[in-house]
């Protein structure tokens, strides 16, 4: 998403209002599953948000980092976009991200692939290595962009690992699912996420 200077203000105070009321998050909020992958629009759907903020987990210090902050948002949407096609009314439909079942054992110097809109920019890939990790955070060399946060990575058999959460000088991070799950295992929302395909 590309934003002028006033649609940039607007989106801030709507931003810093949902912060401080939460459940008012989803009165500002909504979605667009109408572009195909060279950004050009297929249909004027406008898809949104459902009536509850699930579950929020605030941004952590990575250098202090804490189990409970992982910088994350569940949030869950109207419809079923998973079943809107990709283009044309014969595409095949977008599909669903499948969330991990069992903690992934990851290897230093494997692929990582993002799949991100870096800059709001249509979708793009990037791919580059693994470099360190911990309990909470993935660090790697792939290459993101500003706006490229909470974008979904893979490893090379496109199994869910982390969302894209910063990027440094030398390097970006991801926080792990290794860390995700078990938190929201703890709230008691996994069961439920991993049983509802529309989440």
């Amino acid at each position: 998403m590309t934003l002028n200077g006033q649609q940039h203000e607007q989106l801030s105070d709507a931003l810093r209002e949902a912060f401080r009321s939460p459940q008012r998050f989803t009165e500002f909020v909504k979605f667009r599953f109408n572009k195909n992958l060279y950004d050009i629009t297929i249909a004027d759907d406008l898809k949104e948000l459902a009536f509850d903020l699930i579950d929020e987990s605030r941004p952590c210090v990575l250098e202090k980092q804490n189990p409970d902050e992982l910088d994350y948002a569940l949030l869950r949407v109207s419809g079923n976009p998973g079943k809107i096609s990709v283009g044309e009314r014969d595409s095949p439909q977008r599909g669903w991200i499948n969330l991990p079942t069992k903690p992934y054992e990851f290897s230093l110097n494997t692929p990582l692939f993002i799949l991100q809109h870096p800059k709001g920019k249509p979708l793009k890939l990037a791919i580059d290595a693994i470099i360190d990790v911990n309990d909470i955070i993935v660090k790697y060399e792939t290459n993101t962009e500003p706006g490229s946060s909470g974008s979904p990575c893979f490893d090379i058999n496109w199994n869910l690992v982390a969302l894209h959460h910063s990027g440094y000088t030398n390097y970006n991070a991801g926080t792990s699912f290794n860390a995700i799950c078990p938190l929201k295992e703890k709230r008691g929302l996994l069961a439920g996420l991993l049983d509802d395909k529309q989440m």
